[in-house]
């Protein structure tokens, strides 16, 4: 399994599962807080979702020491998740607020833990850089047209 894996199977299961009808996957793109999610999603009424994608304990606990994750107001995403392969993480090893989803051997994704019940939605989650967001969707959008 590669991180490439891991990207592909979030993609598919923020699309399929998480309220979202357009996501974007490790789109580099200037944005104010130097932010490149790994998959970010977007739903209607301002829901945002924030995937990570980590194939290593290390890699995680490095992750944790960004700009945006110590100061989750300017990070992006109003529900966020860490992805890994099957136990790598648990629920225990989050943080607040964090869900969390495993890909199997069949590089399919299940959520293991989420914040809230139901749906994904924008209750109960982050505080989010809307800005960033912004600036992201803009440089997808702007790319798009360019192809025409």
């Amino acid at each position: 399994m590669t991180h490439t894996d891991l990207v592909n199977a979030a993609y598919k299961w923020v699309l399929k599962n998480g309220s979202c009808g357009v996501a974007l996957k490790e789109l580099r793109a200037a944005v104010c807080n130097n932010e490149i999610p790994d998959v970010i999603g977007f739903g209607g009424a301002d829901l945002s979702i924030l995937v990570e994608c980590k194939m290593s304990k290390s890699d995680f606990v490095a992750d944790r020491q960004k700009p945006f994750r110590i100061c989750p107001a300017i990070g992006m995403g109003t529900q966020r998740f860490y992805c890994c392969p099957n136990g790598l993480l648990q629920k225990k090893d989050l943080p607040d607020g964090w869900g969390l989803l495993w890909v199997d051997e069949n590089l399919a994704a299940r959520c293991i833990h989420k914040n809230y019940k139901g749906n994904c939605d924008v209750r109960n989650g982050f505080e989010k850089n809307s800005k960033a967001e912004r600036e992201i969707m803009y440089s997808a959008l702007r790319r798009l047209q360019q192809k025409e």
